[in-house]
């Protein structure tokens, strides 16, 4: 096997997306759409570029590109399809599916046959709120995967983390029940959309069942939409909203007088800063609002949707899941803090017992060079920044016992490239430019054996 191998990874282009011009996700794509093959996906250039996806999901599967020309960069691939015909799938004509690559690397190291990666990494550029939504357990995804239920598409919990690029905007769990309703104090429409009843028994009645029965308020009342109206043109009027008024306005102004705009009141409110990251759990009410974000999580595309969105949902099955898995909520416990492991290299890590990854941002200045060192599992790799004077130098680490000896590569790497570095491979990233930075993210299943040396 060899040490590195070049991926196409996909797109999507969701309505939440941002337009191409102002995409991160199309930036990173750009340079594959000179591909022929690409071409003929016929993707809509000037619409929108919301999602890229690197992994072994059967939704969007990643493939692996010819590596003939070692040294050099996307681009000058084009040349090596002019001739291919159109009489079978973009896929077909590549080669290989990533997780056939996968299989192989992995029955060569274990004698395991296991076809598919269990993370898949992703990059989003959002101008528009997604759903509000939840990812099932294990259990209750291969129930609802047993079901054919819509939405379910594999028997896999979806435990997630997103690393801001930009400042990004999401809602993850729920508030404390006196900080809701303490809104209610604030905005009167709030407070009659919530209702006398749970307005005045707040303070002595059980939390948990207070959550549930906000939910049963803003899903199954009648639509309240004027009581949302009245506060958004309220709100408007302020010079200085706060996040979550903020974020109602940014609710309403994608959906309208929704019962469920709401939830700016209910859920944590989170403005990220590039480098913060968030771990959310499966069972856990959220939504992306804005920003650029790249997220990792596990294999996985189930989603179960409660709330601003044109797609099937199922509110009754949310509030089950919730309502059986309430914990206390806490804002700053949704917070992954990175560890620094060398001046370069970031390593985020989240604790959970079912976080099953571990990312790495990797930042170079000017001049500046280290190196990284992957575990005995393969790893997935995104350039986001890069200039034409960054250079990988990648050998077999120390530990790598293959035979025969595997061989360097030398790749210079372009904004967009996406890579699988086998396991225990050293990459040297050095960047010769005076002037322009280097920033990638890696990531893998979880090991305790991935080494930094500066």
């Amino acid at each position: 096997m060899e040490c590195v191998y070049r991926l196409l990874p996909t797109v999507n282009q969701y309505d939440w997306g941002k337009p191409s011009e102002n995409s991160l996700v199309y930036l990173l794509f750009k340079n594959y759409l000179k591909l022929k093959f690409v071409k003929e996906w016929n993707l809509d250039l000037h619409g929108p570029f919301s999602e890229l996806w690197l992994g072994t999901h059967p939704s969007s599967p990643s493939l692996v590109l010819p590596s003939g020309e070692r040294d050099v960069t996307l681009g000058s691939f084009e040349a090596s399809f002019e001739g291919i015909s159109s009489d079978s799938s973009p896929f077909s004509r590549l080669g290989m599916h990533l997780s056939e690559l996968f299989n192989k690397m992995n029955s060569t190291s274990t004698g395991l046959v296991r076809r598919n990666l269990l993370i898949l990494l992703k990059v989003l550029s959002i101008q528009k709120p997604l759903s509000i939504q939840i990812h099932p357990d294990d259990k209750t995804a291969i129930e609802l995967f047993t079901a054919r239920y819509p939405g379910i598409v594999d028997n896999y919990s979806k435990p997630e983390m997103c690393i801001a690029l930009s400042k990004f905007r999401a809602m993850c769990g729920f508030r404390d029940i006196f900080e809701i309703f303490k809104f209610s104090d604030k905005h009167d429409e709030f407070k009659k959309f919530l209702g006398k009843e749970l307005t005045s028994s707040y303070s002595y009645s059980n939390p948990k069942t207070l959550y549930i029965e906000i939910l049963n308020r803003v899903f199954f009342s009648p639509n309240l939409g004027e009581l949302a109206e009245k506060l958004a043109r309220r709100l408007k009027g302020f010079t200085d909203p706060d996040l979550p008024e903020a974020f109602f306005l940014a609710l309403y102004n994608a959906y309208g007088p929704d019962n469920c705009v709401f939830f700016a009141f209910i859920l944590n409110c989170f403005e990220l800063e590039p480098g913060q990251a968030l771990f959310i759990p499966p069972n856990t009410i959220h939504s992306y609002v804005s920003g650029d974000c790249v997220e990792i999580m596990k294999c996985s595309d189930n989603v179960i949707r409660c709330g601003l969105t044109s797609k099937p949902r199922d509110a009754k099955l949310c509030i089950s899941l919730l309502e059986e898995n309430l914990k206390n909520p806490s804002a700053k416990d949704f917070y992954v803090t990175p560890t620094k492991v060398s001046d370069y290299i970031f390593k985020y890590d989240p604790q959970d017992p079912v976080c099953n990854f571990t990312v790495w941002s990797f930042t170079l200045n000017p001049g500046d060079e280290d190196t990284f060192v992957s575990s005995n599992e393969p790893c997935l790799c995104i350039v986001l920044d890069s200039n034409p004077e960054v250079t990988f130098r990648l050998n077999p680490s120390p530990n790598c016992t293959t035979s025969p000896p595997q061989e360097t590569f030398i790749l210079k790497v372009d904004v967009g490239d996406c890579f699988l570095l086998s396991p225990n491979t050293e990459l040297n990233a050095k960047n010769d430019h005076r002037l322009s930075g280097f920033k990638m993210y890696i990531s893998s299943e979880k090991s305790s054996t991935t080494n930094v040396n500066t």
